[in-house]
């Protein structure tokens, strides 16, 4: 029976949530009714997230990272220059667990890139441009999306329902050099279409793109 009295009067839930060939979850409780309620949240909760029932996953978000540069990154066109940022977003995030990383945490990040408290080079100092902040979560975004795709993660993407920031229209302007490379880097990691979409980008970029 998965709840039970013991003999010192206290109620004990024992339970397998995921089934009898999953973890065994114990727990003891000062009333039945303690024992019964927690009984069915751990059953509710293995039937709303399935992958609790899988082995616990204890990658770091750097590991993570790694592998997609491994597995993909690596291939692309500006392969290195993404994982080199994303290296510094895995560092000022603090490095967690890659199933803890969740939009609440990466929205306090992307505060704190906007504010400038956090920020990669001298011209950040004082804020990074919305624009700057949304390729970083296209970035960390699109490696949990490719592992997936590769079998390597089945947990959610963390950051898939999270919304960007919103980017004012204004009219069109010559684009700086750092615009042009960010330019080059999205349209890089934009696989399988990426060498005939680089080729298309620089038409206009030789040009004097305008934005």
């Amino acid at each position: 029976m998965a709840v039970r009295k013991l003999d010192t009067g206290k109620w004990i839930c024992e339970c397998y949530p995921t089934g009898r060939s999953g973890r065994r979850v114990r727990k003891q409780f000062a009333t039945k009714g303690e024992a019964i309620a927690f009984e069915r949240h751990k059953m509710e909760e293995a039937e709303a997230k399935p992958w609790l029932g899988e082995s616990l996953d204890r990658r770091i978000l750097k590991d993570v990272v790694e592998l997609w540069f491994k597995l993909h990154g690596k291939s692309l066109t500006a392969g290195e220059h993404v994982y080199d940022k994303l290296l510094l977003i895995v560092e000022a995030l603090g490095n967690p667990l890659a199933t803890d990383l969740s939009s609440r945490m990466f929205a306090h990040y992307r505060d704190k890139r906007f504010t400038g408290e956090i920020y990669f080079s001298e011209k950040c100092k004082k804020g990074a441009s919305p624009l700057t902040i949304n390729l970083e979560q296209s970035y960390l975004s699109g490696v949990f999306s490719e592992l997936a795709r590769l079998g390597e993660w089945t947990a959610p993407n963390p950051l898939e329902n999270m919304r960007k920031f919103s980017i004012a229209k204004k009219e069109m302007a010559w684009l700086t050099h750092e615009q042009i490379t960010e330019l080059y880097t999205t349209v890089a990691v934009r696989a399988p279409f990426s060498l005939w979409l680089s080729k298309f980008a620089s038409v206009p970029a030789h040009a004097g793109a305008k934005q």
